[in-house]
């Protein structure tokens, strides 16, 4: 096929997009929806509101979809992760947070869960309730720099490590109404090519 110009600068981050197409982030802070080799829309959000408050970082570093296609979910240097309605784009929330370069989010199998790897944390948000669920902090990882998370098809989540380590963390109590993500969250190790 023929290249497809998506956004104004590099495309760092790609998935693929609910019913076809993909989905691409940019270094300009673009989100970006392509299909049959056209763009049909394209956010600028990341970044936007941070500008003028003196960060100039917007890399679009991490593209998701929700299993059932009802979000979409992207973050970025600008230390924001912004969810969307699929499929008109419609902004649903802005998380502030730690996120960073190196980090991807992901979606639970029901795509009302969100996990997100930011600042030696890891918080998982609750979509519908509009509030996070719970974080653990840095040290629950035996201290090493969270990478990248995934869900598996039971529901618990697994967490990698800059070191290669892998964790796995099953979804416990929610934080109570006047709590501010104090969940809780069970973490387990796995051995992994003798890293643990």
């Amino acid at each position: 096929g023929e290249p497809v110009e998506v956004g104004s600068d590099d495309v760092n981050a790609l998935c693929a997009a609910p019913g076809g197409g993909f989905l691409a982030g940019s270094e300009a802070g673009e989100l970006a929806f392509v299909k049959e080799g056209a763009e049909v829309w394209r956010k600028a959000d990341h970044g936007a509101d941070r500008l003028e408050r003196g960060n100039p970082h917007r890399d679009v570093c991490s593209v998701v979809a929700a299993p059932g296609g009802e979000r979409v979910a992207s973050g970025a240097t600008d230390h924001v992760v912004r969810v969307y309605r699929w499929p008109e784009a419609t902004p649903e929330l802005r998380i502030a947070c730690g996120f960073g370069l190196f980090n991807r989010l992901a979606f639970d199998p029901s795509g009302r869960l969100l996990a997100i790897p930011s600042s030696g944390r890891l918080e998982l948000w609750d979509l519908d309730a509009r509030r996070r669920r719970w974080v653990l902090p840095f040290g629950a990882f035996e201290s090493h720099e969270l990478m990248g998370v995934g869900f598996l098809r039971d529901g618990r989540l697994l967490v990698r490590t800059k070191s290669g380590g892998l964790f796995t963390v099953t979804d416990g109590e929610p934080a109570g109404d006047g709590e501010r993500g104090a969940g809780r969250a069970a973490v387990e190790g796995m051995e992994r090519e003798g890293v643990r």
